[in-house]
C-alpha cells in the first residue's frame, strides 16, 4: 500500500510540472528594443506608453532606459542587469530621485519594475510598478 501511494505521488509530481522562466538565461540583448510600459503609481494604473531600453556605451552589464517614468526621450535611467534581474540604482532622472529592481520574465518578452520616485518635494515618494511588453 506505501507503494502505490509513492506511485500515485510520482505520477502527480510529474504531471503537474509546467514549463516556467526557471531555466531561461538572459542577456544584456534580451533588454534592448522598444517596449509598452503600463505605469501604476501607488497601486493605480497611471499611463500606458512607449520606452526604448539601450546598451550602455561602455558597462556591458548595464542598460540606459530613455523615457523612463515617462519623463520624457532623451532622459534616461541606468540599471544594472545580471541574467533576469534589473538592479535600478539611486540616481537623479529628470529631477526625480529613482530606485528599485525587475525582472525580465516571459522568455525575455514582459518586464516588471517596481521602484521608488521621489519628486523631491518634500512629500512621500511615490511607489510606482511598470509592467513592460516587448514590441
Amino acid at each position: 500500500m506505501k507503494n502505490f501511494w509513492l506511485l500515485i505521488s510520482v505520477i502527480f509530481l510529474i504531471s503537474s510540472c509546467q514549463p516556467d522562466d526557471d531555466n531561461f538565461t538572459a542577456t544584456r540583448d534580451n533588454y534592448l528594443g522598444i517596449w509598452q510600459a503600463e505605469l501604476y503609481k501607488n497601486g493605480t494604473a497611471d499611463a500606458t506608453y512607449d520606452l526604448e531600453i539601450l546598451a550602455h556605451p561602455s558597462e556591458a552589464s548595464r542598460i540606459l532606459i530613455d523615457n523612463f517614468n515617462q519623463i520624457g526621450y532623451g532622459v534616461r535611467a541606468e540599471a544594472t542587469v545580471s541574467n533576469t534581474e534589473v538592479d535600478i540604482f539611486q540616481q537623479n532622472v529628470g529631477g526625480y530621485i529613482v530606485s528599485g529592481f525587475g525582472n525580465l520574465k516571459n522568455e525575455g518578452k514582459l518586464l516588471e519594475l517596481n521602484y521608488t520616485a521621489d519628486d523631491q518635494s518634500g512629500q512621500t515618494p511615490d511607489n510606482m510598478s511598470a509592467i513592460l511588453t516587448k514590441k
